[in-house]
């Protein structure tokens, strides 16, 4: 198995206070597995992948995407939102008071039913 081995884009206290200030848990441990390698020289990528619970391939990805763009290279995009509409948020409030506003008018209760 390969060695590995990270480029100096960020100091170890630079790493450290990383790992201090991140929330999201998935980039926490991009930021752990970076700090472990630079600080560990020469661990294997099967070492850190049973420390850390990833497959070794997203290991040895991120340490390359690391070495070759830095900090910029493994930041993770935000994911989620509201990615499939077909109305503006504005539409889409005024359908729903239009829909709301006709159900009030239509709606009859069990009451008129019984004799």
């Amino acid at each position: 198995m390969k060695r590995l081995k990270v480029l100096d884009h960020q100091t170890d206290s630079e790493l450290e206070q990383l790992i201090k200030t991140e929330k999201n848990s998935s980039q926490l441990r991009i930021w752990q597995v970076l700090y472990f390698i630079k600080t560990n020289y020469g661990v294997q990528a099967k070492t850190i992948s049973s420390i850390f619970g990833l497959a070794v391939s997203t290991i040895y990805h991120k340490v390359q995407k690391y070495n070759k763009y830095g900090k910029e290279g493994v930041v993770l995009l935000e994911r989620g939102g509201r990615n499939r509409f077909y109305l503006t948020l504005e539409d889409e409030s005024n359908v729903l008071n239009s829909l709301t506003s006709k159900a009030k008018d239509v709606f009859i209760s069990v009451k008129n039913f019984t004799n």
